[in-house]
């Protein structure tokens, strides 16, 4: 008994060879594509998995850090003997103080409203939070540390300075330098310090 292919004509055999690989060819090529979408999905989820670890570990370093911060204030107050609840009245008193000092020529600030009403609390104490944005004229920099180092002992608060800009001045004025500065102060809200 023949089989078709030896009784196709001789032209049909090519056609039917070609016809064999190509429906071989497709049916890998369909594989490959099916094995390549499942490898894109293991790594989109492989991916997704990886960031999201990521972001695990950064929330969880960021409480960490906002813990050891929050000591650290501890700590500092401690040293500095800070246990007065000052407030933004003689933040400004000290601020108008300082207006007048010869080396600044221009002093504006502002008190941006906090996103956050929530204190830091460490070591089982709590500390308030006033936000100062300062701009300055002056004819230096070491005025600008001489400024917030004269706040500090002022106010009796720890300074944790978030921005600080310093520019040359380009118009023709007096100062030499533009400063402005964002600077968190922190007060102790209640209790004693632990020693």
């Amino acid at each position: 008994m023949k089989t078709w292919v030896s009784n196709a004509h001789p032209v049909q055999k090519p056609i039917a060879v070609f016809l064999v690989m190509l429906t071989l060819a497709t049916g890998l090529s369909l594989w490959g594509m099916e094995r390549h979408t499942q490898a894109n999905e293991q790594y989109r989820q492989a991916r997704q998995n990886t960031l999201a670890n990521e972001q695990r570990q950064r929330s969880q370093h960021a409480a960490e850090q906002i813990i050891a911060s929050g000591k650290h204030l501890a700590r500092q107050f401690s040293r500095t003997g800070a246990n007065k609840q000052e407030r933004r009245l003689n933040l400004i008193e000290s601020l108008e103080r300082i207006r007048h000092h010869p080396f600044i020529h221009q002093l504006a600030y502002s008190f941006p409203e906090p996103k956050s009403s929530t204190p830091v609390v460490a070591d089982q104490q709590a500390f308030s939070c006033i936000k100062l944005n300062i701009r300055l004229s002056l004819l230096h920099e070491q005025i600008l540390l001489d400024v917030i180092d004269q706040l500090k002992q002022e106010i009796n608060a720890i300074p944790v300075i978030r921005q600080c800009l310093l520019k040359r001045n380009t118009s023709e004025s007096e100062s030499m330098l533009a400063a402005e500065c964002d600077i968190d102060w922190y007060f102790l809200e209640t209790g004693a310090l632990p020693q």
